[in-house]
């Protein structure tokens, strides 16, 4: 007390951050006594109530979201509330001071200074969005999301693949094995859409849009990465307890998804007079191993394709400068290159590779490759693919792949130009770095080689980044202390506009 008593109110605020240590006492920094706490996040015995939803806005608006945390908590500990309690506990509440303390929830964003801002973002990370803050709201009085897994400094050696997942089976007792089925897994805005016209265009082969339909039995495993209206975190622990009453346990939990998936995909197949299914799911990136293990007879394939490319195509299709819309593909343009790489290391000959631009500049010759590993007759004219009628279905490319009627190469350097904006430059430099070299070699790019090309390109606006819209893009990627500090220092001559009046030298 008399230390801070000595203190400024920015210094207090600066203290409050950093922490400090004065005669013998100290105070945490900010995100260890956050550390502290996060060990309950997510447990089935804590309750996780946000104080805004606490206190509720003035007014009927504000006052129904207190209710519905209200109800809430109360179902959590069991106890029946009814309306008539329920306008006691709201008029309590407001008698307490509750509305003026809510007119002071927002009051750090005039406190705060700039630096400081930075700061906390620095250390705090995705431990902010992990509380639904910055990013968005948690649904109301739901348990907060934990964090996002942290990328980190070689991923390849320590970010498994199949996180959280417990072992596949070795012996199954079911007898569909997948042996009519062909995935096709990349990053979103790898493709994947126009090798699916193609191969749906095969006399053997059906296909739909994008199923998704194995990522929620699978991830029903998994004990982080699931939003329910329901408890998730309890959900699992039950199916833990039922999963133990099983003779074979999470085997005889597989084997039931294995026989599930195969009506499902037997069935959609039904009347097409064709005898594969070609499931188009990029996002099946997230659970590789477990399909190879799930459907031993069904082959993998693997689509590539440069990451900077696939970052160009993000930015200009899904996100433009909306950067919360950017925190929605973290994962497609950070997790998956980790996950595939790691993949393809781990299952190596199980998986099929197809490399984006060496497909589009010599179709023929790799659509020959291509059948002979999938076991069918090549037909060139699969790839007149506009011949043929799009896979029915809302996901996937809906713009580009119908531009054309057969594979085309022109686009294979248009994704210089989207890099040729300040912003989209210093995220792409943030995006290789994160990535890097490891990584970028298995999926058989060179991380300097696409560092250079990015670096040669002539820059479209001279000037510094602002500050303001660096924080936002840096926030929507979620990411942990350790990674923040790794890109600090591509973000400073950005800020400054040392960075853009280089690259604006080498075009003049």
């Amino acid at each position: 007390p008399a230390f801070y008593a000595a203190c400024s109110s920015q210094e207090q605020l600066q203290t409050s951050i950093e922490g400090v240590e004065s005669n013998g006492s100290r105070l945490q920094a900010i995100h260890t006594q956050f550390d502290a706490m996060a060990a309950w996040i997510g447990h089935p015995n804590v309750y996780f109530v946000k104080l805004e939803d606490l206190v509720g806005a003035p007014g009927a608006r504000g006052n129904k979201k207190q209710a519905e945390t209200l109800r809430h908590i109360a179902a959590f500990l069991g106890i029946h509330l009814d309306d008539i309690m329920l306008d006691v506990l709201q008029e309590s509440l407001a008698a307490s001071g509750s509305p003026a303390l809510y007119e002071q929830i927002g009051s750090w964003k005039r406190a705060l200074t700039a630096p400081q801002l930075v700061r906390m973002q620095v250390l705090m990370g995705d431990r902010l969005l992990a509380l639904g803050y910055e990013a968005g709201s948690a649904p109301p009085n739901a348990q907060p999301k934990p964090a996002p897994a942290k990328l980190p400094e070689r991923p390849l050696q320590s970010s498994p693949v199949a996180q959280d997942v417990r072992p596949a089976p070795r012996h199954s007792t079911s007898t569909y094995q997948g042996e009519n089925l062909l995935f096709l897994i990349s990053q979103p805005r790898a493709g994947s859409t126009l090798m699916q016209r193609v191969l749906g265009s095969h006399e053997a082969i059906h296909a739909l849009a994008e199923p998704w339909v194995m990522l929620h039995p699978l991830y029903a495993r998994r004990s982080q990465g699931i939003q329910t209206n329901y408890d998730a975190n309890l959900a699992r622990a039950a199916l833990d307890d039922f999963v133990g009453a099983l003779p074979g346990g999470w085997e005889d939990y597989m084997d039931g998804i294995r026989a599930m998936a195969g009506v499902w995909y037997n069935k959609v197949l039904t009347g097409t007079g064709k005898p594969l299914f070609l499931d188009k799911t990029p996002r099946y990136y997230h659970i590789i191993p477990d399909l190879a293990a799930l459907f031993p007879a069904a082959k993998l394939m693997i689509q590539l394709r440069n990451p900077l490319a696939v970052l160009s195509s993000v930015l200009t299709t899904w996100v433009g400068k909306n950067w919360s819309r950017l925190s929605m593909h973290r994962d497609d343009i950070l997790l998956a290159p980790a996950r595939i790489a790691e993949a393809l290391h781990v299952l190596g000959d199980r998986l099929i590779t197809i490399r984006y631009e060496t497909f589009v500049q010599d179709p023929d010759a790799e659509m020959l490759k291509l059948c002979s590993a999938l076991g069918l007759r090549f037909n060139p004219e699969m790839l007149n693919y506009g011949a043929n009628p799009a896979p029915p279905g809302r996901m996937g490319d809906s713009i580009g792949v119908h531009q054309h009627n057969r594979p085309q190469s022109g686009s294979l350097d248009k994704w210089k130009n989207t890099f040729t904006n300040p912003t989209y430059r210093l995220l792409a430099e943030i995006v290789l770095t994160l990535t890097g070299p490891e990584i970028l070699s298995r999926l058989g790019y060179s991380f300097e080689g696409l560092y250079e090309q990015l670096l040669q390109l002539p820059m479209q606006d001279a000037g510094a980044v602002g500050r303001d819209q660096m924080i936002a893009m840096v926030a929507a990627l979620q990411l942990s202390p350790e990674n923040v500090e790794r890109i600090t220092p591509l973000m400073g001559p950005y800020l400054t506009g040392e960075q853009t009046a280089t690259h604006q030298s080498l075009s003049i």
